[in-house]
């Protein structure tokens, strides 16, 4: 969406690129590098509705939003880069200067807590919070809701949550408790979620969060038309001298499909880090023999 577009540096002729003094054009070869290691994006439609739902809206509070799709269907990659993205547009856009708690997201994996698998004790875990082991589960939540609205936030990831307890009733209890009391979009990314996983019926309507859901197939089986389209998102954002527009769309989509398995994260990855090594050898150009050379070492 428009409103979480991170711009990329503007390109300037190549004469007066040329003729920019050393620190200039280190510092604007740096620039490069950061758009094409952490400015690329994607759209696909899985995205752009993980996008729409992120942004509050005045008929949505306190929401969760499930994200469920196989291995290497760029799940975690798509929320992750959406919530940076957000919180880019959050920190941007704020009328206030942030403070140093302001925490617009939070990105947890229940597969990282201390403890078992636990929602609560992910989001304690990076918000830097000490968790006393012999403590309820009950004041341990709301100890968290208190500090993500204290901290500001806005959503919390929380990655690996097919690991919460066979994604049952309980889980969407607890879930559902930290969308509503702190005031946040949850979202829930997981690997073969059953349909209905964390939707949770508190039995109250006027209590009652909604619950989306976005499935995501990812691209392992061929490099299809969806593939080559992302592959002509990726390339067109290149800020490259020397390269074709069309190179990489037209002559390595298989080959890019082949040495990625199809994972939208590791394609973005690969373009990204080849982009940056041209730069660095003054090539500006990505071919097959740096893709090859990037995948071998």
């Amino acid at each position: 969406m428009d409103g979480l577009q991170v711009s990329a540096p503007a390109m300037i002729p190549r004469s007066a690129y040329k003729s920019l003094t050393p620190e200039r054009r280190g510092a604007f070869n740096v620039a490069r590098a950061q758009h094409h290691m952490g400015g690329l994006s994607v759209h696909t439609t899985a995205v752009a509705d993980i996008e729409r739902l992120l942004l509050p809206s005045r008929d949505r509070g306190g929401r969760v939003v499930v994200v469920d799709g196989p291995p290497r269907s760029g799940k975690s990659w798509s929320v992750m880069r959406s919530a940076a993205r957000f919180e880019t547009c959050v920190r941007t856009h704020s009328a206030a200067p942030a403070s140093e708690r302001s925490v617009p997201v939070v990105y947890a994996s229940v597969g990282t807590a201390k403890s078992s698998p636990d929602a609560a004790g992910a989001v304690a875990q990076f918000l830097g919070m000490s968790v006393t082991p012999r403590g309820s589960r009950g004041g341990l939540v709301g100890n968290v809701c208190d500090e993500l609205v204290r901290a500001g936030t806005r959503v919390v990831v929380l990655d690996d949550a097919h690991m919460l307890s066979g994604c049952g009733n309980e889980a969407a209890e607890l879930v559902h408790k930290i969308a509503g009391v702190a005031d946040v979009c949850v979202v829930v990314i997981g690997l073969g979620l059953p349909d209905g996983a964390f939707h949770f019926d508190s039995g109250f309507t006027q209590t009652q969060l909604r619950t989306w859901r976005t499935s995501m197939t990812g691209c392992e089986g061929t490099a299809g038309d969806e593939w080559r389209g992302i592959v002509a998102q990726l390339e067109s954002q290149l800020r490259l001298y020397e390269h074709v527009p069309g190179t990489l769309t037209a002559g390595c989509c298989g080959l890019l499909h082949r040495w990625t398995g199809g994972s939208i994260a590791d394609l973005v990855g690969l373009v990204g880090a080849a982009a940056v090594d041209v730069v660095g050898s003054g090539s500006e150009a990505i071919t097959t023999d740096v893709l090859e050379r990037l995948c071998s070492s």
